[in-house]
């Protein structure tokens, strides 16, 4: 599937996550977290290095992350997104000290969001 149809797909899927999820209107959602991550992707991927938007974008979800159940519900949505795209664990786990950020939860697809 190449990367244009995976996108598409990716961006189907948050929608429906977020309609079959209740949320307050503050609260950030799957189908908004994945649009603003968009930046991230080719760096994600192995494809290029780490751009000032990507780091941008991971702050702004990391400051709307602020609840345990969003920070839950943002972990399971992330992990679902990075095994369709083919994220590089290494290069997602490295975001934080790339960007010079310190994240609520860590950007792990391998992590247990439940804990």
């Amino acid at each position: 599937m190449n990367m244009g149809r995976r996108f598409v797909f990716v961006m189907a899927f948050c929608l429906l996550l977020s309609r079959l999820s209740s949320s307050q209107s503050d609260d950030i959602s799957c189908s908004q977290a994945i649009p603003l991550l968009f930046p991230c992707r080719l760096y994600l991927i192995g494809s290029s290095d780490i751009s000032s938007d990507c780091c941008v974008a991971v702050n702004t979800v990391n400051q709307l992350a602020n609840t345990t159940e969003i920070r839950r519900n943002l972990c399971a949505c992330f992990k679902s997104v990075a095994n369709i795209i083919g994220v590089v664990p290494e290069k997602s786990r490295q975001l934080p000290q790339l960007c010079n950020i310190s994240l609520s939860f860590p950007i792990d697809p391998s992590l247990d969001c439940n804990s």
